[in-house]
């Protein structure tokens, strides 16, 4: 419990970091978000229901990233080989 409460706490932290690297050119915005995402999306279903939103667009826009996207929800979602994030919401 205390566990994933740290997790979720870190999550954020690096969510909230991302959206500054937005506007900041030294750090990568739009990885740490992502990362921040994909930490937050196993505690929050309404952060789960964003990120597969976030997804979509991030797919529809850069179509080549499919390949890194599948092998990141392998590693934060291990006991599926797919994060299912094209569910109905």
């Amino acid at each position: 419990m205390i566990k994933n409460k740290i997790f979720e706490i870190i999550g954020w932290f690096i969510l909230i970091i991302g959206l500054l690297g937005l506007f900041l050119p030294i750090l990568n915005g739009l990885l740490l978000i992502t990362l921040g995402l994909f930490i937050v999306s196993r505690f929050n279903p309404k952060t789960k229901n964003s990120l597969t939103k976030f997804l979509k667009k991030l797919e529809e826009k850069f179509p080549k990233i499919k390949k890194t996207l599948k092998f990141i929800r392998k590693i934060f979602n291990p006991k599926s080989n797919n994060f299912d994030y094209e569910q109905k919401l």
